[in-house]
């Protein structure tokens, strides 16, 4: 919702123009929706990591890889939108997997528990 207004902020100036903002803003907003799965994974690796299982993270980021190197591949087409939108693809289904084995690894885990702290 504030990528347009962000982007015109921080970049519209000279060269920069109007047109180049409504290229950019769908871009910023595509990435940013990989953040917050970014964020997760990290949490969910250093959970791996305290449980002394460092291998299964490190075997999903080699998986996120090749799904990077595909999608790289099938969203070249779509040029600079779906160059943005890949890492959070990737990104999700990362923090899917590690969310998944986590829940075997831990068999008391339940996530709708944990969503609780974030909401009312």
């Amino acid at each position: 919702m504030l990528a347009t207004p962000i982007v015109r902020l921080l970049y519209q100036h000279r060269h920069f123009t109007e047109a180049d903002t409504k290229i950019v803003a769908p871009c910023l907003a595509a990435f940013a929706l990989g953040l917050t799965f970014n964020g997760t994974m990290l949490m969910l690796n250093r959970g791996f990591f305290s449980l002394q299982s460092p291998w299964i993270p490190s075997w999903v980021a080699l998986g996120n890889l090749g799904l990077n190197a595909l999608l790289d591949a099938v969203f070249y087409r779509f040029g600079i939108w779906g160059s943005r939108s890949r890492p959070s693809l990737v990104n999700i289904a990362g923090t899917g997997a590690l969310l998944v084995l986590f829940r075997r690894r831990m068999r008391g885990f339940r996530a709708r528990d944990s969503g609780r702290t974030f909401g009312p």
